[in-house]
């Protein structure tokens, strides 16, 4: 007898007997409306932080490539020249017969289709380049050379996003070794 009363209070629903289960429209309206204030608040602070990732995935591939120029150049035996084209913000990379580093070939004229060429993205540019050798720089184009010894010419290149921050490469000229750190203020 217990059970059948229990059972029969259950199925009532307690009050809520002509109401179907779910949410109101008014609900749902609140809940979208909230969602859309977080996400306009959050949007843009995304879009700031894809500009520091390219940024820095072109300083990464800078480094990379720094890299792989003293890795071939130890490799096959043969002096790799790394062309910073600071005007166009593009650089090269190729043995010495592959990239030009003649005086009278301007403008990194690539003599076989061996070199490599990074274009930097939009809003990323060369700030700064600093070498040992102050003759590298030439007419808009720096220069990088890594030896088969594994040395290199050495220097600093610095790498500027949209904002006021930097990358900087730094080459050690006794190891050739690349060094990539982040900072706020250009020496």
């Amino acid at each position: 007898m217990l059970c059948k009363k229990y059972i029969t209070v259950i199925k009532s629903g307690g009050g809520n007997a002509g109401r179907a289960g779910g949410f109101t429209l008014l609900e749902l309206l609140v809940v979208l409306g909230i969602i859309a204030i977080v996400s306009a608040m959050v949007v843009p602070r995304f879009g700031g932080a894809l500009h520091g990732a390219a940024h820095k995935t072109a300083a990464k591939k800078i480094a990379a490539t720094l890299r792989y120029a003293r890795s071939r150049a130890v490799a096959e035996g043969v002096s790799y020249t790394v062309n910073f084209d600071l005007d166009n913000s593009v650089l090269s990379v190729g043995s010495d017969g592959s990239v030009s580093g003649d005086d009278d070939a301007r403008d990194d004229d690539v003599k076989t289709s061996s070199a490599k060429t990074y274009v930097l993205p939009a809003g990323v540019s060369f700030a700064k380049i600093t070498q040992h050798d102050a003759d590298d720089i030439d007419e808009g184009v720096a220069r990088v050379n890594f030896y088969p010894s594994g040395a290199s010419s050495g220097g600093e290149i610095w790498i500027q996003g949209e904002e006021e921050n930097y990358y900087v490469l730094t080459i050690d000229f006794i190891t050739g070794v690349v060094h990539m750190e982040r900072t706020h203020d250009i020496a």
